[in-house]
C-alpha cells in the first residue's frame, strides 16, 4: 500500500474505518472460499487483505488511543 492511501487512510473517520475493515473482510472469506476450491489463482491477494485489515486496526486504535 502507497503512504498517499495510508494518508488518506488516516483522513476517514473512525465509523469509516470500521464499515472498510467489515467489507475487507467479507472479501477475505470470499477469497479464501476461492482458495479452497481451487478457483483462485493469485493467491497473494489474500495476504494483501489481511495486511490491509491490519493497518486499518491499526489506524482505529491510533485514533481511540488519540481521543483519551
Amino acid at each position: 500500500m502507497k503512504s498517499d492511501q495510508k494518508a488518506n487512510l488516516r483522513q476517514k473517520t473512525i465509523d469509516e474505518l470500521s464499515t472498510l475493515v467489515d467489507s475487507l473482510q467479507k472479501e477475505l472469506a470470499l477469497k479464501k472460499m476461492e482458495k479452497a476450491i481451487g478457483k483462485l489463482k493469485q493467491t497473494h491477494l489474500i495476504k494483501d487483505l489481511y495486511y490491509k485489515i491490519a493497518l486499518i486496526k491499526t489506524i482505529i486504535t491510533e485514533k481511540q488511543m488519540t481521543k483519551e
